[in-house]
């Protein structure tokens, strides 16, 4: 292994609402913002990368009844990734396209039973897709697929509410 340092900044900018109907039946969040990163690497492949792009998502929340909600959540990031270390548009590396649009998309659709009104037991099935970053190697000859991932997600938890 070859050590590395990596300094620099990251920060997101956006906004937040929040609606409800006047039953509380239907509890919805939408969000939005832009984020940049500036990393400088030392050590191995020192230099820059450079991220800018948009973040969006919301979350749906339906009460079916007195102890049963239903969840939606879905977020997108679209994100202009610009690798400048050196050696890493090397054949050997991350290849001649350091500079890439990177797609990610996630959701999840869940429910929580309310139990007694206070404790909720919340569980959660998803996944996404992100398209491959300027960070992974992927050779000339396409012997080896590019990074592109799926993802999938179970989760649960416990919620309590006052």
């Amino acid at each position: 292994m070859v050590e590395a340092d990596r300094a620099g900044s990251e920060h997101e900018v956006g906004a937040t609402t929040s609606f409800a109907t006047p039953t509380d039946r239907v509890l919805g969040t939408v969000w939005g913002g832009y984020y940049r990163a500036d990393w400088t690497f030392s050590g191995f492949h020192e230099g820059d990368i450079r991220i800018r792009g948009e973040h969006a998502g919301f979350r749906l929340s339906f009460q079916t009844s007195s102890t049963l909600s239903i969840q939606w959540r879905m977020n997108g990031r679209l994100e202009q990734w610009d690798n400048r270390r050196l050696g890493d548009d090397g054949v050997d590396f991350v290849g001649e396209e350091t500079d890439r649009r990177v797609v990610t998309i996630d959701g999840d659709l869940g429910f929580t039973f309310w139990f007694e009104g206070r404790l909720g037991f919340a569980v959660a099935l998803g996944g996404g897709f992100q398209s491959e970053p300027p960070v992974l190697y992927r050779p000339p000859n396409g012997a080896v697929p590019k990074g592109d991932r799926g993802f999938g997600r179970l989760g649960m938890g416990v919620v309590s509410r006052f």
